[in-house]
């Protein structure tokens, strides 16, 4: 790529947005730790009720444009109803060395409401109200119906197949494929997950969201359906998605992806490219909560993206198996070291292993996650999902046998400026090593055509 190329118009406003986004996520940064907690009255929105790691129940609610976690164990509140609150405002501050903010400011959560009288309903259940509980409810019957599935019809077979597996934790990977989360694994389940560099399998991502848009774009390619009414159930689809798995980053950031790509060629005419996209979708997001910054999730979602972008090699090989493990050992070295130092500030370790279980279980993942999804369906979807469940009550078997193998390599924490010397020096020894294949496997080809 001729270095020449970078200086024009379009790159130059996409710098400027760059520019401007990192201002606005450096006063935010400044205010949010400025903030202290206070004891007022505040109206909240009920928008989903969730549980904890180890089972305690919390509800998030709108409050102030952002999102907030309420946490109350002597009340009970619906999805879609307003509350009147006199209630302690606590914000989460951006403190490393504070697990709690840590872990839900990952999640785009602002702060905790601990009410300590909850004085009226502010509301009615209106179209939004009941919009919101009816995604909790499908949420929560897609859920158990899994569950009942794993644990109930099919708990004798599964037993019999694999007796040392629970059917908690088959159930647990389902959940975690199609919505996310690791919260109903056991907590031996969910090391081994860790241990084997395998979290991000049971972590929602653009991984279905590419699925659903492929396997959605190939049924309706065969139904000849015009281009516009494939955008818009595209986008029907996407939010359904959403509905399921919840506004995790990681989604977020796919569907925005998708979303920019189907417009700009409806709109312009023209296609954008993946880098381009991906700072595109990373902008808007920090806008929409510049905390995200500071989110595991987000950032691990962006940065794979990004090596796996920076670091796509030509292939040499004709044959399909080869080229297709080619790509999945190339996607994770690309992952792994372009995540490196979040998995290390976030873990305190890194997995080797994940380069041999990538290999053995990610062909396996886009067949299992469809069946899953497929599950929904009515008559057939019972059955096409006991294959899942057969699929992954072995890779559980797997996972258990080999965990005690993984190769794990620690870490110090990295600073702020050990990490941005690691990333200009990975993406200046990613270019260099990529046009050098590149140049070597254009003479090995040309030399093959010759013959």
């Amino acid at each position: 790529m001729n270095f020449k190329e970078f200086f024009n118009a379009s790159n130059y406003f996409l710098l400027f947005l760059i520019v401007l986004t990192g201002f606005n996520v450096l006063l935010n940064v400044n205010i949010t730790n400025n903030r202290v907690p206070v004891q007022k009255t505040g109206e909240v929105l009920i928008l989903n009720q969730e549980k904890e790691l180890f089972g305690g129940l919390y509800w998030l609610v709108w409050y102030q444009n952002s999102i907030w976690k309420l946490t109350d164990t002597d009340n009970f509140y619906y999805t879609g109803q307003g509350y009147k609150l006199e209630a302690e405002f606590l914000p989460f501050n951006f403190d490393s060395q504070d697990e709690k903010n840590s872990f839900y400011l990952n999640t785009g959560i602002s702060g905790e409401i601990k009410p300590t009288k909850r004085i009226a309903k502010t509301n009615n259940c209106n179209f939004f109200c009941g919009f919101l509980q009816w995604t909790q409810d499908l949420r929560y019957k897609f859920r158990l119906k899994q569950i009942n599935l794993a644990c109930n019809k099919y708990f004798k077979t599964l037993k019999k197949l694999t007796p040392q597996i629970e059917c908690q934790d088959v159930a647990a990977f389902s959940t975690g494929l199609t919505m996310g989360g690791t919260k109903d694994f056991k907590l031996e389940t969910r090391n081994n997950f860790r241990k084997m560099g395998l979290m991000h399998l049971v972590a929602i991502s653009g991984l279905q969201v590419v699925l659903v848009i492929s396997f959605v774009e190939w049924v309706l390619l065969n139904l000849r359906i015009s281009k516009t009414y494939r955008i818009i159930i595209f986008i029907l689809f996407l939010l359904l998605l959403l509905m399921l798995a919840g506004p995790a980053p990681p989604i977020l950031r796919s569907s925005l992806s998708v979303l920019l790509s189907i417009f700009s060629l409806k709109l312009f005419g023209r296609k954008l490219s993946g880098l381009r996209i991906l700072a595109y979708t990373a902008i808007i997001l920090l806008w929409i909560s510049p905390a995200y910054i500071f989110s595991f999730s987000f950032l691990m979602s962006f940065l794979a993206s990004l090596g796996l972008r920076l670091m796509r090699f030509k292939q040499v090989f004709q044959n399909f198996i080869l080229v297709s493990l080619s790509d999945i050992f190339n996607q994770s070295i690309a992952a792994l070291l372009f995540v490196l130092p979040v998995v290390v500030n976030l873990s305190g370790f890194v997995s080797i292993s994940s380069l041999f279980t990538n290999l053995v279980i990610l062909p396996l993942i886009p067949i299992i996650t469809v069946l899953n999804f497929a599950s929904i369906l009515p008559f057939i979807g019972d059955y096409l999902y006991f294959i899942a469940l057969f699929l992954q009550s072995h890779l559980l078997v797997f996972i258990e046998d080999f965990s005690s193998y993984s190769v794990l390599l620690k870490f110090k924490p990295f600073s702020n400026l050990e990490i941005a010397i690691y990333y200009l020096i990975l993406i200046f020894l990613v270019e260099i090593v990529r046009r050098t294949t590149d140049k070597y496997f254009e003479r090995k080809i040309a030399r093959w055509d010759s013959f």
